[in-house]
């Protein structure tokens, strides 16, 4: 009984292999070999300055397409402060418009960073031409309604009102304002009310023609495509559009050391502690051993911060830490959440773990470890053909150059733990300090 089972078996699979050869297993040609091979990206430099980035990626099947306009805090006068923020939701309105009719869109949105207004479209690879013809539309189209404006500075100011209006939570406002000081990115795209009021639709007008021009403009296509037939029409939508070539004006600054405590008007018995460090811009040499410095102290279970303040002595509730990618100064921020009575002693441990950093070498093992895990969130992110799209356009407008995620893994491979702790000694310096505890309460730090 069981040899015919197992002949059936056999026979079954040898079945199912022959069938399988025959219809499946054919020798690809030239053509095919070609089209299944993911190529490198392509940068495309338009005569009026624009940068277009071309990924193919034949095994996505959505293709993403990603603008980002190279305007941020910097370029918003104090006095119209929220001009962005207003601008991004007119805009996002706009591109609803433009592509209700288009069902297989499967993601749009606008959003705006410290160094760049980004816009977003995702869908099908036949529907790529079309996602682009809608960017092109919304470039060009710099004439606003005073009635939209209206509409739409009032949802602003009510969003504003309420907290709605800002991403950021009203600790890490403090910090930038403390940290950056005089610097643009001291402040937030929503502040306040009153110079939000002031904006209408011809101050709407004129920025638009001021700052979303061809050389702020880098655009980023990922997914099944022809990169001759997009690159066309690229050129044809944006090669039309006249550069202004207003430069914008560098900004000096220098981290100070600065240490606040803020009394909260809460119910909960916890503490924040937040101390903060200067961190390289994006396009320093020094980013990606920073990138390990953040890994190394405060991501993760592994991270020192953790084993130390939460694992061995049971001080902290939660640790995790900020470190954008800037095109002008950045900033490493470590927040733990803790019990008042404790705070004092975390604030300590963050700092005699910086210290640590500064004054030994990492182990081999450890280095590796943090490589990997950096690699991880790199990997995970290109995943999809947006987060790659969005990536490749990010490193170009903040200075990186979009070959920076072509060689990122082989310049995280090549940095070594002497390159960790100068990195470490040049910048956790003039750490900036926030405790922040419930009020009407005494606490010995001691």
């Amino acid at each position: 009984m069981r040899t015919k089972t197992l002949a059936l078996l056999l026979l079954l699979l040898g079945l199912s292999i022959t069938a399988f050869s025959a219809d499946e297993v054919k020798p690809p040609s030239k053509t095919q070999v070609l089209a299944a091979r993911a190529t490198p990206a392509r940068r495309v430099l338009l005569p009026n300055g624009m940068v277009v980035i071309l990924k193919e990626s034949p095994g996505h099947n959505l293709t993403a397409v990603e603008m980002l306009c190279q305007v941020g805090l910097a370029n918003e006068e104090t006095r119209t402060a929220g001009l962005i923020a207003l601008w991004s939701k007119i805009l996002s309105d706009r591109l609803d418009e433009a592509t209700e009719d288009h069902y297989s869109i499967v993601d749009k949105s606008v959003s705006i960073e410290p160094d760049f207004l980004r816009i977003s479209i995702q869908g099908p690879s036949q529907d790529t031409e079309k996602m682009i013809t809608v960017l092109a539309d919304l470039v060009k189209n710099s004439t606003y309604d005073p009635k939209v404006v209206k509409k739409m500075r009032k949802e602003l100011i009510e969003d504003i009102k309420s907290g709605r209006a800002d991403s950021r939570n009203q600790l890490y406002s403090i910090f930038c304002t403390l940290f950056y000081r005089l610097h643009p990115y001291r402040r937030q795209h929503t502040s306040g009310t009153l110079a939000v009021e002031r904006i209408d639709a011809e101050t709407i007008g004129a920025f638009h023609k001021k700052y979303m021009v061809p050389e702020r403009i880098v655009l980023a296509v990922c997914g099944r495509f022809s990169r001759t037939g997009i690159e066309d029409l690229a050129r044809e939508l944006f090669g039309p559009l006249t550069a202004i070539n207003e430069t914008d004006l560098s900004v000096s600054w220098e981290p100070k050391a600065t240490e606040k405590r803020i009394d909260l008007s809460t119910r909960n018995n916890i503490a924040w502690v937040l101390v903060g460090y200067p961190a390289p811009r994006a396009a320093s040499e020094d980013h990606i051993p920073m990138q390990l410095v953040n890994t190394i102290l405060s991501q993760g279970l592994s991270s020192r911060l953790f084993n130390e303040i939460r694992e061995k002595k049971g001080l902290a509730y939660t640790i995790s830490s900020v470190h954008p990618d800037l095109k002008g100064p950045s900033h490493y921020l470590t927040y733990v959440v803790t019990r008042p009575h404790d705070a004092g002693k975390v604030r300590r441990d963050v700092l005699k773990q910086s210290k640590r950093l500064q004054e030994e070498d990492l182990t081999a093992s450890e280095l590796a470890a943090a490589k990997e895990k950096l690699r991880g969130a790199f990997l995970n992110e290109r995943e999809t053909s947006q987060g790659t799209a969005f990536r490749l356009a990010r490193a170009e407008s903040i200075g990186l150059g979009y070959n920076y995620e072509e060689n990122f893994e082989k310049r995280l491979a090549e940095v070594t733990a002497a390159d960790i702790r100068r990195v470490a000694r040049d910048y956790l310096v003039d750490p900036t300090v926030i405790i922040a505890r419930p009020g009407g309460k005494l606490y010995w730090d001691g």
